[in-house]
């Protein structure tokens, strides 16, 4: 693949992704018809559809899903563990929240990934890396208010809600990280994103549906239009826009991948302002813009740290 080429692969893979959430806010809409669908069911639906439609992909290209190693199929079960909680606390905090705000929380994920790499990694993080984490935070405050007492409840759980959607999809990094890394140092083949999301698209979508059924949440599709939203997201967002991206990170430098995929949250708040009609002021967009620099600066490489024991964090949701 030719640098070019995997720029524009990157930039349209960041924003079908941006669009995540705004269908995951589309499904969660009740109407004077129909009811609001459930949220732990409609992430569901979007990992067993994303799975699914990879696996037809892997039946065409006459490749199996099974010919995957013990240990892959090990991390490959911690992530989707993982990216279970991730999806199920991130669909609340979209509604709660709104999508812009609720994707911008889960980009923090990056200074999970920082501390982290320090206590467990042996990766010395720069300077730079340590004082993006409170300048994020002071533009969170910026966004949602310096007075934490006065701010609505439910809005006040949607913020803690993102921020537990960073942590726990800064652990399913960790996992696909474990297994990408494996299979190169024990694998002749060369990896295969393809299998390796589909295999925990799977592996999500089953969790997903165990916690679906212990909260008690339905899995009707009462409105029609819902099954557009949830294919969408399940068909371009959980598979196509994954492997795009992850065909393309070897072939652009670290630094642009995080400038580029900082392209999601960005473009999530203008859908959420352009589609919800969100209302924001002067220092919200301030704020928004201090924690995405921050947020950028915090996922830049580390360039003291082990090759061996480097964390990517470049991702999208």
């Amino acid at each position: 693949m030719t640098t070019k080429k995997a720029y524009l692969f990157l930039i349209v893979g960041t924003l079908i992704i941006s669009f995540a959430p705004i269908f995951a806010r589309l499904v969660q809409i009740d109407t004077a018809e129909y009811s609001a669908m459930d949220p732990t069911a409609a992430a569901f639906y979007r990992a067993f559809i994303g799975g699914i439609f990879l696996c037809i992909v892997l039946f065409v290209q006459k490749k199996s899903l099974f010919k995957i190693n013990k240990r892959v199929l090990g991390y490959l079960c911690i992530g989707g563990l993982f990216f279970s909680a991730d999806m199920t606390a991130w669909y609340r905090s979209i509604v709660l929240v709104g999508p812009g705000l609720a994707t911008l929380l889960a980009s923090f994920q990056v200074f999970v990934l920082t501390i982290v790499g320090f206590l467990f990694l042996k990766e010395r993080p720069g300077l730079l890396q340590w004082l993006s984490i409170p300048i994020a935070l002071f533009g969170l405050a910026l966004i949602v208010g310096l007075d934490w007492s006065a701010i609505d409840a439910s809005y006040r759980l949607g913020i803690i809600l993102g921020l537990l959607t960073a942590f726990c999809y800064a652990i399913y990094i960790l996992a696909l990280r474990g297994a990408n890394k494996f299979e190169l140092q024990n694998s002749t083949e060369p990896n295969d994103p393809i299998r390796l999301i589909a295999v925990v698209s799977l592996i999500t979508a089953v969790i997903l549906f165990l916690f679906t059924i212990a909260g008690g949440e339905s899995f009707s599709v009462q409105k029609p239009s819902n099954w557009i939203w949830l294919i969408l997201t399940g068909v371009f967002c959980q598979a196509i826009a994954w492997v795009i991206i992850s065909l393309s990170l070897p072939h652009i430098r670290a630094a642009h991948v995080g400038m580029i995929i900082l392209l999601q949250p960005i473009f999530a708040f203008i859908w959420d302002i352009l589609i919800f009609d969100r209302p924001v002021k002067s220092i919200e967009i301030i704020g928004a813009s201090i924690a995405i620099l921050a947020i950028y600066i915090g996922s830049m490489q580390k360039t003291d740290a082990p090759q061996s024991s480097r964390v990517s964090s470049k991702n999208a949701h």
